[in-house]
């Protein structure tokens, strides 16, 4: 097991539960149950600690709040250079 494999699958397990939610479905408590369940469980299978250090989690949370900010960024800028390839393709 990965943990890359690990988050995937709590990335399909949160979806899941979230749309049962939405849906108003009465699995959705046991859903969300069992996704609050899961993370210690794969904590202890990758041999893991759980972050409860202030600091660590406040760097975490600036890590991944800039990570997301550059990926949006970078996300921007290929649409841009897509919609400007268009354009030029239109107007050659």
């Amino acid at each position: 097991m990965t943990s890359a494999n690990a988050v995937r699958y709590l990335a399909r397990e949160a979806a899941r539960c979230h749309a049962l939610a939405l849906a108003g479905d009465p699995a959705a408590p046991d859903a969300h149950a069992m996704l609050c369940l899961v993370f210690p469980a794969l904590l202890k299978v990758l041999e893991l600690r759980p972050m409860e250090d202030d600091f660590e989690i406040k760097a975490f949370q600036f890590d991944f709040h800039e990570s997301l900010k550059r990926q949006q960024e970078r996300a921007a800028r290929r649409e841009e250079a897509g919609t400007l390839a268009h354009a030029a393709a239109e107007a050659g």
